[in-house]
């Protein structure tokens, strides 16, 4: 590692340490959202020096590359890992606490899974259909409309896979 990459990592870890002390305080949560992206640009830039390297230096190298590249991809899984979460009360959960916070929230969110009885629905919604709308569903279309149909599609839409096989 780079002695830049290892400054940004220090930066990083610090403003996260300041961040698990205090969770919910968005300014600390976006500092450190921003020291991450640094953080991962300086990484991106080493990341293609290595590359570069690599195609010259492999052999006396490959090592080293080796190493830097398991510390990579450690470095990924950690970023997308939820340690702590904390809820609408503001109370901190770490650990299998995580994952069950997650549950209660998506419970409560989409609610239970028992389903409403649509009996009374009858009285509201008129589920006939006039008999001008049935008419209006069966009606031929005239070779005329189909082609002033066609012609109004706007240029930039694509069509879909069936649409001109008539025509052929």
């Amino acid at each position: 590692m780079t002695y830049r990459l290892l400054y940004e990592d220090g930066r990083y870890n610090d403003a996260q340490s300041e961040l698990d002390k205090d969770p919910c305080n968005v300014i600390k949560r976006k500092t450190a959202v921003k020291l991450l992206e640094e953080y991962t640009a300086v990484a991106s830039d080493e990341l293609k020096l290595l590359h570069h390297k690599a195609k010259i230096d492999w052999l006396r190298d490959g090592d080293k590359n080796t190493a830097y590249f398991y510390n990579m991809l450690k470095a990924r899984k950690n970023k997308n890992r939820v340690e702590s979460i904390c809820d609408d009360s503001g109370n901190m959960y770490w650990g299998v606490e995580v994952a069950n916070q997650f549950v209660k929230h998506f419970q409560g969110f989409l609610g239970d899974s028992s389903t409403n009885s649509l009996d009374h629905l009858g009285d509201i919604v008129n589920l006939k259909l006039l008999n001008e709308d049935v008419e209006a569903m069966i009606m031929k279309e005239t070779d005329k409309e189909i082609k002033d149909d066609i012609f109004d599609i706007d240029s930039s839409k694509a069509s879909g896979p069936n649409v001109y096989i008539m025509f052929l």
